[in-house]
């Protein structure tokens, strides 16, 4: 019985069509953190994703933000789900992925092959 209710749900969604966000930010960190964390910035991405037929996005949550402050890092992530409900984009959160530096520190991150 619950797998027909999957079932059911899962043919009423639409083709997923995505990427991953920010280019702007390293996502997994400067995305979230209270010093760079950008509404404006990720309203004009969602804005372009929105405009290109996107219809979700992925998006790292790091364990560093929740570390230094969990409650700001909620309301953050309430901010982001808000934008992308307003641009009908149901993002995939990929919870306290901190596997992509093997020494992840808080603060402005390294361009790992690109201008700040």
């Amino acid at each position: 019985m619950v797998r027909e209710g999957a079932n059911d749900w899962y043919r009423k969604q639409p083709w997923l069509v995505a990427a991953t966000t920010s280019r702007h930010r390293i996502n997994q960190l400067e995305m979230w953190q209270a010093d760079t964390f950008d509404p404006a910035r990720i309203n004009l991405e969602l804005t372009w994703a929105q405009d290109l037929g996107m219809n979700t996005m992925r998006v790292f949550l790091h364990d560093l933000p929740w570390q230094q402050d969990a409650g700001g890092f909620e309301r953050r992530i309430s901010r982001f789900l808000g934008i992308a409900e307003k641009h009908g984009i149901r993002p995939i959160l990929v919870l306290f992925d901190s596997c992509w530096d093997p020494f992840p520190q808080p603060g402005t991150q390294r361009r790992r092959g690109r201008r700040a």
